[in-house]
């Protein structure tokens, strides 16, 4: 009996050096552009944070697809939440939602002029950036049939002005900011490139190690 009781106490003893000894986590913190994130723990705690509160887009239905999207984004210069908010991987590459694109682009200070204009035949759009010549980029309703996407069911169908507008947006802003862009696609255009959305997922990487040992917290 007094073997087990002293076996107990080593036990509880061992357990609490432990505790003393194990170097705390440091905060969170938050700066003038959100949540910054030092390390991939602090990735890995974010993205367990964000997905427990189920305010992540319906396609981030895990952590590890939701700390993917953050690590994209900081590459091109988006902040962790909205990059959460303005990425999707589509086919294995990211793409970005909405106006995020033209607004990475007006973020740097170097967008001088933007001018989109759209008639029946299609879209056109004109890019000026600082110390550089106008970039101008068309997309049509002919390159439309011949991509196979007019008449297309989804937005194709529905609004096929301003699928017109964006895409030919998303041509001359990648061509006048290929540096700040970096070849990322607007996410419809990314979808219609690869025919149909597959949502990265990482597995077997020190990502996962860090999640899996955040189950308990």
């Amino acid at each position: 009996m007094e073997k087990q009781q002293e076996l107990i106490e080593s036990t509880a003893l061992a357990t609490t050096t432990e505790q003393e000894t194990k170097p705390a986590r440091p905060d969170l913190k938050i700066g003038d552009s959100g949540v910054e994130l030092a390390d991939l723990d602090q990735l890995a705690r974010f993205a367990k944070m964000v997905h427990r509160s189920g305010m992540a887009p319906k396609a981030m239905d895990t952590v590890e697809k939701i700390a993917v999207a953050v690590v994209m984004g900081a590459e091109i210069g988006i902040a962790p939440m909205a990059s959460v908010r303005s990425i999707a991987v589509i086919n294995g590459r990211p793409s970005l939602w909405g106006d995020m694109m033209l607004a990475l682009c007006q973020g740097t200070g170097e967008l001088e002029d933007i001018i989109e204009t759209h008639d029946a035949n299609g879209a056109t759009c004109e890019v000026k950036r600082k110390g550089r010549s106008t970039v101008k980029h068309q997309f049509t309703v002919d390159d439309a049939k011949k991509a196979g996407l007019w008449g297309k069911g989804g937005p194709w169908s529905q609004y096929p002005e301003r699928m017109m507008q964006m895409r030919a947006r998303s041509f001359a802003l990648r061509d006048a900011f290929a540096d700040v862009l970096q070849g990322v696609y607007e996410r419809q255009e990314a979808i219609d490139a690869g025919g149909g959305v597959v949502v990265t997922e990482v597995k077997e990487s020190a990502l996962c190690d860090v999640v899996e040992g955040l189950d308990d917290e």
